[in-house]
């Protein structure tokens, strides 16, 4: 097909280009070496955006090359003028003039010149091709249906399919295909059509269907054929199905033919089949008008139902009908079979006595249920063959027949038989099935008089069960055995052992059963002669089982007469009472019986007592008892009226703690009430809170006699106590000092006050050089005086006055006791031993001394030159630090210079001695190791760990502690701040768990290596969190 624009050249152009060529070479005739083409330009199709390259070689070339487009002149240049994707390709040397356009567009397609202009001796020269664009088609669609969509038509209508192919250059071509199949284009009419957009084309192409039943569910496909498309794997088409509407076919049944013989219990499967249809039929299978089976499925072959069924006696003549239905049928297509079943009866019966008395005869019917064909009758008893009446055959209306036959006054022959079994069988004469009705016919015999087993003239204890058995010889069947007492039925068990019936019973005993009339019954099943029985009466001993008292007056004065009386309920044999008050049996009581329920006795008792204010509220406990079983008691309380009484009161005398809250409590009773209470001191009316008088925080003052009265509308009762309020030790007093010379006598006395007056000690506070604070060393009540005789300087020390009595104990008091001694170094304080102090920095030495009287002290260098206060050196005043004897000087040293890193010597002087103390000052160093670590306490989660520091190196500034469970190859580290720190508390730890601890002291020169131990901690319950408190102690 030739678009309607492929003549798209002007003419004019190309000729009057095409003369002038041909005039300039008739003027340059004809000569040798003529330039000529080797190659020339091809026409091609392109696709738009595509690069075309168009070749052109010239040979001998002697005039200029241009391309022309459509009889335009694009010129020599190589880059296209004005056509920025237009350039000329090769080597213009060897003539090569290749047109190459870069992304050509729709606008571009036309009749391209590769033209050699002439020269004197060449005429010109030119070739032609021919680009054409390919733009291929936009999309295919149906007029009114979208691709894919499914459209009805009624078998026998005409259908018009309409495809349209948008947007094409040049014009495309379609092709309609029916399930793949081409069609005759022959039935196709096309129309070629402008497209909206420019230079592209339209084509409408149309296909007629007439509508049949095979065409149902076939795709109709329109397919773009275009240059453009050719070579691609996927096609632009678009495509529709059609679904068309048609009645199904009539319906066939298989699985089974009419006339055939089911026998019951055999399965077959009716299969229903019909073919076409749209919209899809519906089968169902029905049985007398109700349905069936509605499941249709579907196969290559058409729709389907399926039904199986299994042949049963109700089947025989009935009719299965398969109907198909469709929303394009007015009325369900139909098909049907019907069913022949041969089957047995399903049942016999047989109709007669089930005993019948020794010698009677015996007269049966046997009756089978339908059957077909009709069934025949065969008697048998005792496993013999016998004959019966003539069968009666009966046809029944709803199909099938029943057979009848009789069994007549038949006579067991034997007296021994027991029982007689007669069965009635049925049998079908086109099945090989027998159904049989069996029946067992008792043949009855009579039973034995009963016999209550055991002397039931015993007497039994009320609250047992009592065994009964009742027994008979002979009889059948089995004679029924009932127990009753009165007329009341026991529940019974029946046993029957070899040619013995006995019923067994359990009878629980009250004491309403004594005298109760026990009776045996012995049935026969089917015997018409009266029961017989045989019977005996019950003799029951009950214990009583309450006892009721009853306390006459009611309420009786102080002083008065009351009665109590009790009584039991009725026993056998009779109860005895007994009256018991605190424990204590009342044996002063009158005793009665009389006669009573359930041929028992009741037995009743009195006790005359004079009431006392004591037996108000008392309770008397009256017991009855006849021996066979627990005692049955009742309490009876005396309401007695009687002037108050003391329950409880105060002591003559009470002892309070100063300070603590002092609750004094009475008690008393009277009745009637109400009960007051009246609290005094003196003539003083205190503010009691009835029973109990509240004094609060009692002091010294409150000290003294107190009353209590007790009164009500009958009288008063009264009390009195003394109040003894105590304190702890007050005014502890001694001497502050105590100076004497060595060998002199030493006496003071420590006095205080106290109620009770307090206990007085000496002991001594422990120095370092004497450890005996725990011994006593002088005491006294009130006063206690302290002698040491011939006082030596190891006497020195600190004296402690103890006071404590049952109350407190009192701070002790102190006397400092002194020794006069000559000058001593106190090598035993850490800080003697010299200081620390970097260059540039102050020197602090402290010299430590022992003397009484007070010493004087001196420094000088090592050189032996006195040191005295100036710029570089001051001398602190003198210091007493125990309060005793120990003295210290301090010499601080400013400006540190290497060479003030020495020996320096401290001097001490009194009227008793002189010594002198060498102590150096050092350069700073890392700190030696904490001394004296231990384990001070600890418990199932903590431990208190304590240290000193290592004073032979430079001074610490902290401390680093580690810890782990052992076993752990992992330490907990802590970090101890502050070189005054002296223990650590740590937490968080496991209960029964050894645990190694180290320590190590560092400070800004350098760390201390670790000193280590180990602990466990105590069973117990553990923290939650590990956690170290600290403790510091600064010296």
């Amino acid at each position: 097909m030739t678009p309607p624009d492929a003549a798209a050249v002007p003419p004019t152009r190309t000729l009057h280009l095409s003369a002038l060529l041909l005039l300039i070479s008739i003027r340059a005739g004809c000569g040798a070496g003529f330039q000529r083409f080797r190659v020339t330009p091809e026409s091609v199709e392109v696709m738009e955006g595509a690069d075309v390259f168009l070749r052109c070689v010239v040979e001998n070339q002697q005039g200029k090359a241009q391309w022309t487009k459509d009889g335009f002149a694009l010129g020599f240049e190589r880059q296209v003028p004005g056509y920025p994707r237009y350039t000329y390709s090769g080597d213009p040397a060897l003539g090569e003039h290749h047109l190459v356009i870069s992304g050509i567009t729709i606008t571009e397609d036309g009749e391209y010149q590769c033209q050699v202009g002439p020269t004197q001796t060449n005429p010109p020269i030119w070739a032609a091709a021919n680009v054409t664009v390919l733009v291929p088609p936009k999309s295919v669609e149906f007029s009114g249906w979208r691709d894919g969509s499914v459209v009805e038509v009624v078998a026998g209508a005409t259908l018009t399919l309409e495809c349209l192919v948008k947007d094409a250059r040049p014009a495309p071509s379609v092709w309609w295909y029916r399930d793949g199949l081409q069609l005759d284009q022959g039935q196709v009419e096309e129309r070629v059509e402008v497209s909206p957009l420019a230079r592209r084309w339209n084509v409408r192409s149309r296909f007629v269907v007439r509508a049949k039943a095979e065409d149902d569910g076939k795709l109709y496909t329109c397919e773009a054929d275009h240059p453009a498309l050719r070579g691609t794997s996927d096609p632009l088409l678009a495509s529709i199905t059609l679904s068309v509407l048609h009645e199904p076919g009539r319906p066939s049944i298989s699985g089974y033919r009419t006339g055939e013989v089911l026998v019951a219990g055999e399965r077959r499967t009716l299969v229903c089949r019909v073919s076409g249809g749209n919209p899809r039929p519906w089968l169902t299978w029905h049985r007398r008008g109700l349905l069936l089976d509605d499941t249709t499925t579907a196969d290559a072959a058409g729709v389907i139902n399926t039904h199986q069924l299994t042949a049963t006696a109700a089947d025989d003549g009935a009719v299965y009908e398969c109907r198909v239905n469709s929303d394009l049928l007015q009325q369900p297509l139909l098909a049907n079979v019907s069913l022949t079943v041969y089957y047995v009866p399903s049942f016999v019966t047989l109709t007669g006595p089930t005993q019948v008395e020794e010698g009677a005869p015996i007269s049966l019917t046997c009756e089978t249920s339908k059957s077909n064909p009709p069934a025949s009758l065969l008697w048998k008893v005792q496993g013999e063959t016998v004959t019966g009446s003539p069968e009666t055959v009966v046809r029944v209306s709803a199909g099938g027949w029943v057979t009848t036959s009789h069994l007549t006054h038949y006579r067991v022959r034997s007296r021994k038989v027991t029982e007689v079994v007669v069965e009635c069988r049925a049998m079908n004469p086109a099945i090989e099935q027998v159904v049989s009705k069996t029946r067992i016919i008792s043949v009855t015999k009579p039973a034995g008089p009963p016999r209550l087993e055991g002397d039931l003239g015993d007497s039994y204890l009320a609250g047992t069960t009592l065994d009964l058995a009742c027994s008979s010889v002979g009889g059948h069947p089995p004679p029924t055995i009932r127990i009753y007492k009165e007329e009341e039925e026991v529940a019974t068990e029946v046993v029957r052992e070899m040619n013995v019936t006995r019923g067994r019973a359990k009878l629980r005993l009250t004491p309403a059963d004594n005298g109760a009339k026990v009776t045996c019954e012995v049935t026969t099943l089917g015997s018409t002669s009266p029961p017989l029985t045989a019977s005996a009466r019950l003799s029951v001993h009950f214990a009583p089982w309450e006892v009721t008292g009853l306390v006459l007056p009611a309420t009786v004065e102080e002083g008065a007469i009351v009665t109590l009386s009790c009584e039991s309920s009725t026993s056998i044999p009779a109860s005895n009472i007994t009256w018991t008050s605190d424990g204590i049996t009342i044996d002063s009581a009158t005793i009665t019986t009389t006669k009573a329920a359930f041929g028992g006795t009741t037995t009743r008792s009195e006790v005359q007592l004079r009431a006392t204010a004591g037996d108000n509220g008392k309770k008397f406990l009256c017991e009855a008892d006849n021996g066979l079983a627990p005692p049955v008691h009742t309490s009876l309380t005396l309401h007695v009226l009687h002037a108050p009484v003391w329950v409880s009161k105060p002591p003559p005398e009470v002892d309070a703690h100063e300070g603590s809250d002092l609750v004094v409590t009475v008690s008393a009773t009277a009745n009637p009430g109400p009960l007051r209470y009246w609290w005094r001191r003196g003539e003083e009316t205190l503010m009691g809170t009835g029973q109990e008088l509240q004094l609060g925080p009692v002091t010294r003052h409150n000290s003294g006699h107190y009353f209590v009265s007790a009164y009500s509308q009958r009288g008063a009762v009264n009390a009195s106590f003394y109040l003894n309020v105590q304190y702890g030790p007050e005014k502890v007093q001694t001497v502050d000092r105590v100076t004497v010379d060595d060998g002199g006598r030493v006496s003071t006395q420590c006095s205080a006050t106290g109620n009770p007056v307090p206990h007085l000690t000496w002991s001594r506070e422990p120095t370092y050089n004497h450890n005996s604070s725990g011994t006593t060393l002088a005491s006294g009540v009130g006063v206690a005086r302290l002698m040491i005789e011939s006082a030596s300087r190891t006497d020195t020390g600190v004296y402690l006055c103890h006071a404590r009595n049952i109350v407190a104990s009192a701070s002790p008091a102190r006397t400092y006791v002194v020794v006069s001694q000559e000058v001593t170094a106190a090598t035993d304080v850490p800080e003697q031993r010299g200081s620390w102090a970097a260059v540039g920095g102050s020197g602090r030495l402290v010299c430590h001394v022992r003397a009484a009287p007070p010493p004087t002290f001196v420094w000088s260098s090592q050189s032996g030159l006195i040191l005295l206060n100036s710029d570089k050196y001051t001398i602190h005043e003198p210091k007493l630090l125990d309060g005793l004897v120990l003295w210290s000087s301090v010499l601080e040293v400013r400006d540190i210079i290497p060479r003030d890193y020495t020996l320096y010597h401290c001097t001490a002087h009194n009227p008793l001695g002189t010594d002198s103390v060498a102590v150096t000052l050092s350069p700073p160093s890392r700190p030696h190791p904490p001394i004296n670590f231990t384990v001070s306490k600890v418990t199932a989660g903590e431990v208190w760990l304590t240290w000193l520091p290592g004073l032979n190196g430079g001074a610490p500034s902290g401390y680093t502690l580690k810890y782990k469970a052992s076993g752990s190859p992992v330490y907990q580290y802590v970090e101890v701040s502050g070189g005054g720190a002296r223990s650590a508390r740590v937490s968080g730890l496991s209960a029964a768990t050894e645990y190694t601890a180290a320590i190590q002291a560092s400070n800004d020169h350098g760390r201390s290596h670790f000193v280590s131990l180990s602990f466990f901690t105590l069973l117990g319950k553990s923290s939650l969190s590990s956690s170290v408190f600290l403790s510091h102690h600064l010296p």
